[in-house]
């Protein structure tokens, strides 16, 4: 059983033959009407006419759809590597948001505790905060 790759491979290169003839049989009418301008020139001359003017737009042809294919994979090329770059942007942009969230999350947690009667937090002997330096208490124990 064929593959989905070989079957899409014969489509492409039947769809290219396809646009090569259109294109030969295009650049024959144009040297029909270029050769019917010149009403002086005998059979042979009108045919070598047709001919020559029909490879030459065939090699023009050719040459606009190499600079278009090449074209196409700089530029894709291009946006892979901008994808790649703003793919690492949003990563790097969400994990500082996730540590940031819990870094501030385990701050105000690390001074909670329960209230004894009086109100006053159960005192923490040698526990250490995650909050910045200078915006939580010396851990318990260690202090003036």
């Amino acid at each position: 059983m064929p593959h989905d790759r070989d079957i899409a491979g014969g489509i492409n290169q039947l769809e290219g033959y396809l646009l090569v003839q259109s294109e030969l049989r295009t650049a024959r009418v144009e040297g029909e009407a270029l050769a019917d301008r010149m009403p002086w020139l005998t059979g042979e001359r009108r045919e070598e006419l047709i001919r020559l003017y029909a490879e030459e737009r065939m090699a023009l042809t050719r040459r606009t759809l190499r600079a278009v294919t090449e074209r196409c994979h700089e530029l894709r090329a291009e946006y892979t590597a901008r994808y790649r770059q703003l793919r690492r942007r949003v990563v790097c942009a969400a994990l500082a948001l996730v540590l940031g969230g819990l870094t501030l999350s385990a701050c105000p947690a690390a001074h909670r505790g329960p209230a004894d009667s009086r109100g006053a937090a159960p005192a923490r002997v040698g526990m250490m905060t995650a909050c910045a330096p200078g915006a939580c208490a010396a851990p318990a124990g260690h202090g003036p």
